[in-house]
């Protein structure tokens, strides 16, 4: 089973889920997540695979980044 969680982005605060994918490799490394809405890095864990960001709430996402994703 692949790791997961929800993670509420300090810069514009969306809250992401992050979850790991394309688990392969048999040594881990330190892999990253992204916001999938302002792109700063809001995850760093050592993984034996890759992690995958999806939105799961704009609710309290900060105003400037709201306004681009209704655009």
């Amino acid at each position: 089973m692949g790791y997961y969680r929800e993670i509420q982005c300090h810069q514009c605060g969306t809250l992401v889920g992050i979850k790991e994918v394309n688990i392969t490799m048999p040594y881990r490394t330190e892999e990253t997540a992204e916001c999938p809405i302002c792109g700063v890095t809001i995850f760093k864990h050592n993984s034996r695979g890759d992690f995958e960001s999806e939105v799961i709430s704009t609710e309290n996402t900060l105003e400037p980044y709201k306004s681009k994703i209704t655009k």
